[in-house]
């Protein structure tokens, strides 16, 4: 069916109910999973958060709006979603519904219905298994349903996934490191049970910790359109690569920091906007050590492909200890 991604009646819990849900694989996940000033108010106000806190005042904050979502899974296989919006915090953990094993990567695909959750996302599992999951709640955090389909076995190499823009044909695309330090790229539809046609961006050398796709763009100097990620290597540096969508293999880098980024397990950046204007003013990067310790850093010029304007805000918060995908 087309736009329909899965409708099962497996539970993470092995009881059995009816669940579908429609879900368009092509569309943007930076879209799909960041919230908009209101829709973040609604959230952080609704339901039960297991944990909230405040990193500063607003006057030590990033200047402007800055938002910023993260999505991870707990060691009993539990989704929390912690959200950074204006300088304050929010986490939910939704129960009682589980995976039932903690993905390798994981990503979302859409948002739909009634519910007060209704989302898709895309995991994989280190056994090959790709599954489509979805997750519905009527009314609050904890009467969480949790659905899961596999649409194909041979995704068990793949260290971490990012989505990245969508070709001229409409097709999403997504991206995956590998554990022999590959990074490829894959299409989706709606009209296909899974990510396919991949394309090899690199078969090795992609010596990364964590990547996160930033924005979509240009290769420098033309006109060809290119999907901008932010990387932090095994080595310490801050790197940003540009990924030409119709050649993805010659892709370039630019060096934002020279050292001291090695110890992240996750990093994603999020948008700011000017408070008087409503114009883009710059991004937030938020960076969470190995320790489960997350630390802020604002950019003032997000484009320059310089990281020479990048100032660092410190410790956010602890305690981020479920593994946290881009």
């Amino acid at each position: 069916m087309k736009g329909c991604y899965e409708t099962s009646t497996q539970t993470a819990s092995g009881a059995t109910m009816t669940f579908h849900s429609t879900i368009n694989l092509a569309r943007r996940a930076k879209t799909t999973m960041s919230l908009t000033a209101s829709a973040a108010v609604v959230i952080a106000g609704a339901g039960l958060a297991v944990s909230t806190s405040s990193p500063a005042a607003a006057a030590t904050a990033p200047p402007g709006d800055c938002f910023l979502n993260f999505l991870g899974v707990n060691s009993a296989g539990a989704i929390v979603k912690r959200q950074y919006t204006n300088g304050s915090l929010s986490a939910h953990t939704y129960n009682p519904g589980r995976l039932g094993f903690v993905p390798r990567g994981m990503v979302g695909t859409g948002t739909g219905g009634m519910d007060f959750i209704g989302e898709g996302y895309l995991a994989n599992r280190s056994d090959g298994n790709l599954y489509g999951v979805g997750v519905n709640a009527k009314t609050s955090y904890n009467d969480v349903v949790i659905t899961k389909t596999s649409v194909n076995k041979t995704w068990g190499s793949i260290r971490s996934l990012t989505w990245g823009s969508a070709l001229p044909n409409g097709n999403g695309l997504l991206y995956g490191l590998s554990d022999s330090n590959g990074f490829y790229r894959y299409q989706t539809s709606d009209t296909a049970p899974a990510p396919h046609t991949r394309a090899t961006i690199g078969s090795s050398g992609w010596a990364l910790n964590t990547i996160a796709y930033d924005r979509s763009g240009y290769v420098p100097g033309t006109s060809r359109k290119a999907d901008i990620f932010v990387a932090t290597s095994t080595g310490g540096q801050l790197i940003e690569y540009t990924v030409p969508l119709d050649k993805p293999s010659e892709w370039s880098r630019k060096t934002l920091k020279a050292a001291t980024w090695g110890n992240f397990k996750a990093l994603k950046t999020g948008n700011c906007y000017s408070t008087t204007t409503g114009k883009k003013s710059g991004r937030i990067l938020i960076g969470v050590h190995i320790n489960g310790d997350a630390y802020l850093y604002f950019d003032k010029n997000a484009t320059d492909g310089s990281g020479a304007d990048i100032t660092g805000y410190g410790k956010l918060s602890t305690g981020w200890l479920e593994k946290i995908y881009s």
